[in-house]
């Protein structure tokens, strides 16, 4: 394998850790299975599309050396890295704890974007989200691809179409956690399809609500969802409005198409299936996703049921700042 490929032996480990990486990569997590690979395809897709170099994290339960890591990884040959899309390709081995050393991966400054798949081991058709891409994506605020094993073969189509699918419900929180989501469109030439979806709940948020009790930035849906006509082109430009005083970064030139479809007619009538429905539509290539819990059991059943049953890869951000204790109360 040709390329740039390290790994700090252990009387460098100090002085590797007082010179962090400053330059911004795309890490992607390996653990030598077949349906953890299946991210790098989307991975190297997205370094050539951001321009960044790849880091490869492999977390070992020993110390291994370098070309025994490079057997384990299968990096010669399965993988065939295209060194040409990735210029420079980094191996960081590190021993531990799998959650505990991706999630201090994740946390490092030079960390742009994470790439995972949502299980490991084999490639399983109806396999649910995995322990360690759980405890991962539920401990870090940081945006996450997500991508599911027996999908991956069109997740490197989806980044190179970039059409990315923004379901949104209104809240000032959800979208000032699009920050780092709306610079990788742009950085990307991607285009957004913002969707509400009018299920009972966001319309009984769309009413007025008693003096204190709603946060400010708050975004209704038009309330007369079968006459829009009425209310659609001046809500339009509230809803990008809504987004760019709330995440500070949007719109940025990123085109986007508004749409607001009931849960009417949906065989279960929830959330999910409207987000799924629409997929098989309109052909948006990866969803959008913010985390409001930690993943408690009962909590981001909207989540769980997209990860398992949507083709394309989810990019998933979380919510913070000082409303995350209020909205991590509210389940996706």
């Amino acid at each position: 394998m040709n390329g740039q490929i390290t790994q700090p032996a252990p009387a460098a480990a100090a002085e590797a850790a007082r010179a962090p990486r400053t330059q911004p990569a795309v890490l992607v997590a390996l653990d030598g299975s077949a349906a953890a690979a299946a991210a790098m395809p989307a991975a190297q897709c997205l370094a050539r599309w951001l321009e960044m170099p790849l880091h490869l994290l492999h977390v070992a339960t020993n110390a291994l050396a370098t070309p025994a890591v490079q057997h384990l990884l299968r990096l010669d040959d399965d993988l065939n890295l295209d060194l040409a899309t990735a210029p420079m390709v980094e191996l960081d081995v590190r021993a531990g704890d799998p959650v505990t050393e991706i999630l201090r991966a994740v946390a490092e400054p030079a960390t742009y974007l994470t790439v995972l798949t949502t299980h490991g081991r084999a490639i399983e058709p109806g396999r649910h989200l995995g322990h360690i891409a759980e405890q991962v994506i539920a401990r870090t605020m940081q945006p996450i691809l997500l991508v599911r094993p027996e999908a991956a073969a069109a997740a490197a189509a989806a980044i190179e179409a970039r059409r990315f699918l923004l379901p949104l419900d209104g809240k000032a929180a959800t979208a000032r956690a699009l920050g780092r989501v709306t610079d990788i469109v742009q950085r990307l030439g991607g285009s957004f399809d913002v969707l509400f979806v009018a299920d009972p709940a966001q319309l009984a948020s769309a009413a007025p609500a008693a003096p204190g009790t709603e946060e400010s930035g708050n975004l209704g849906i038009p309330r007369y969802v079968d006459q829009l006509q009425h209310e659609w082109p001046a809500w339009i430009h509230e809803v990008l409005a809504h987004l760019s005083a709330c995440s500070a970064r949007y719109p940025l030139g990123i085109p986007a198409r508004v749409h607001v479809v009931g849960t009417a007619g949906m065989a279960d009538g929830t959330v999910a299936a409207v987000v799924l429905q629409f997929v098989a539509d309109h052909r948006d290539d990866v969803i959008v996703l913010v985390r409001r819990s930690r993943l408690e059991p009962g909590r981001a059943q909207i989540l769980r049921t997209l990860l398992d049953q949507t083709p394309c890869p989810v990019l998933l951000t979380g919510a913070s700042g000082r409303t995350e204790s209020r909205v991590s109360e509210v389940a996706e």
